[in-house]
């Protein structure tokens, strides 16, 4: 949709070329370009798989066929992950019949049961990990190679300039993840929540992000909650009874719980040390994917490892403050200052803020991709391995996994715990300032106005259809429940969580409060001037 309106008549004609004419026509010239933009990159990204100029030894047809299925894998991140957080105060049993594949996931993460109550936020977490994962995986097997080039002897010599901008920088390759996959997925999954998930794809995923939070790669998080909130521990493990509206909390969990919580928690710690101590080793080495010299590499990771934990705490930290009492939001000019300027243009920003979080994520996949050869004198070790391990442990480094654990605990599980807590500290902060314009000048931009276009169309072919269809017309009523029990009746129930009447956001409330009724109360919260 258009962020262009025109002013209300104040008695006076408006005049049609800066009201009316400039916009429309500015509007269609983004889609255009756009358009053109994300078919020349996909083209690229496809040649390039395809004639095997990439970064790794395997067939062209093999990396095709890889890099499809993780962007399809990708996409069901992407929607699945607004779809279960849109659909929580709705009753599965209203949809039982018609989507049982979104029936059957509902229920497993809803449901509360005695020692598992979580599994929304366990299912954020280990989903987490996956899309970086991915998004890394991606980056390994379609950069394109030093050498890739694609008509440049046939073609004039600018286009041998375009094809170097586009593919030796990832930026044909980032367009195509952001637009093809990430932000059409998140279109549809926002109106079509029970047609998004309602297939055997999404039930698989949903398993395996729970089974990778249940591994305990990423319980080192739970260090910084225990420091910050004190007793956070105790609500990891305490058994809970569901009865009616409240929860009441009995026992704490059995000793074996606490004493496998606390081996995971500190094995993840290990592991997150290790993988530092690795990329950092490679990099000083000069042994990854990026050529800057080491301490240009190492200062640039740090610093995109903070902007896009910035990015990642932004959302969590924009709504945590509207919730705070307005005598406590007194005295902060700055945060103000954001939150306004946020939940004035939300819909823009968080388009924006897809575009560059993506964009970093690419960039720090590079610098942390390790990249050592076998050693073809020694099958099982290589005296230039990082630490010296055998071939087959530096093969698993080079996968970039590494890379992909540092970036989801520091750059995103780490920085929203801490936006949670300090939500007014998080947005006095001036670089919140400016990371905020930055988004909104990316999606003004027009850059990624295709997935607008390729959203209607995947609903078109599809058959996806919106929720009110099956739920009814007061799925999205604009009216948020007073209280929990009126989740779901028909006639108050509405796509938004009601976890959020808790002064601090929690980690499922993430995406959660990107609906119109939330941004309506944050604008009267936060009003202009």
């Amino acid at each position: 949709k258009s962020n262009h309106h025109p002013p209300e008549s104040s008695g006076s004609k408006p005049d049609e070329s800066s009201f009316a004419t400039r916009p429309i026509c500015w509007e269609y010239f983004k889609y255009a370009y756009s358009c053109a933009l994300l078919l020349l990159s996909t083209i690229l990204v496809s040649a390039i798989l395809w004639t095997g100029q990439t970064n790794t030894s395997l067939p062209g047809g093999a990396a095709f066929g890889i890099v499809i299925v993780l962007l399809a894998w990708l996409a069901i991140l992407e929607g699945g992950q607004g779809a279960l957080v849109g659909l929580q105060p709705v009753d599965p049993q209203r949809f039982q019949t018609t989507h049982p594949r979104a029936f059957q996931i509902a229920r497993l993460i809803y449901t509360k049961r005695q020692n598992n109550n979580n599994n929304l936020e366990r299912f954020l977490l280990g989903r987490q990990f996956l899309v970086v994962g991915v998004v890394f995986v991606i980056n390994l097997v379609a950069s394109a190679s030093d050498d890739a080039s694609l008509l440049s002897s046939t073609m004039p010599s600018w286009w041998e300039k375009l094809e170097r901008l586009l593919m030796q920088s990832g930026l044909a390759l980032m367009l195509t993840t952001v637009m093809l996959v990430q932000l059409t997925a998140q279109i549809n999954a926002a109106d079509c929540c029970l047609d998004v998930i309602n297939n055997v794809a999404m039930l698989v995923t949903t398993y395996a992000s729970l089974g990778m939070e249940a591994v305990g790669l990423l319980h080192c998080v739970y260090w910084v909650k225990i420091l910050l909130k004190g007793n956070e521990e105790d609500d990891l493990l305490l058994s809970e009874e569901d009865t009616g509206n409240e929860v009441e909390k009995q026992q704490p969990g059995p000793l074996w719980k606490r004493i496998l919580f606390w081996i995971q928690v500190v094995a993840s710690t290990a592991l997150l040390g290790f993988s530092l101590a690795a990329t950092l080793t490679a990099l000083i080495q000069e042994k990854t994917a990026t050529s800057l010299p080491p301490a240009v590499a190492i200062l640039i990771l740090v610093l995109l490892l903070c902007l896009v934990g910035i990015l990642e705490g932004l959302q969590i930290a924009l709504f945590a403050v509207v919730k705070l009492p307005s005598e406590t939001r007194e005295g902060h000019k700055m945060a103000a200052t954001n939150c306004s300027l946020a939940f004035r243009n939300f819909g823009a920003l968080l388009i924006g803020r897809q575009i560059l979080v993506t964009l970093c994520m690419f960039i720090i996949a590079r610098i942390t991709s390790i990249q050592v050869e076998d050693d073809e004198d020694d099958d099982s070790s290589g005296g230039g391995n990082i630490f010296g391990v055998s071939n087959a442990t530096q093969e698993f480094f080079n996968t970039g996994l590494l890379g992909a654990m540092i970036t989801t605990i520091l750059a995103s599980l780490v920085w929203r715990i801490v936006a949670s807590s300090f939500p007014l500290a998080f947005l006095s902060n001036p670089v919140v300032f400016v990371l905020l314009h930055v988004c909104l000048a990316l999606e003004q931009s027009g850059i990624c106005s295709a997935s607008w276009l390729l959203a209607r169309l995947c609903q078109k072919v599809a058959g996806l259809q919106s929720d009110d269809v099956y739920l009814g017309a007061a799925s999205s009523a604009s009216s948020k429940p007073s209280h929990d029990e009126n989740a779901n009746d028909p006639t108050t129930v509405t796509m938004v969580s009601t976890t959020m009447k808790k002064s601090a956001a929690t980690l499922e409330d993430v995406e959660s409060l990107t609906f119109e009724s939330d941004v309506v109360e944050a604008r009267a919260a936060f009003p202009l001037g």
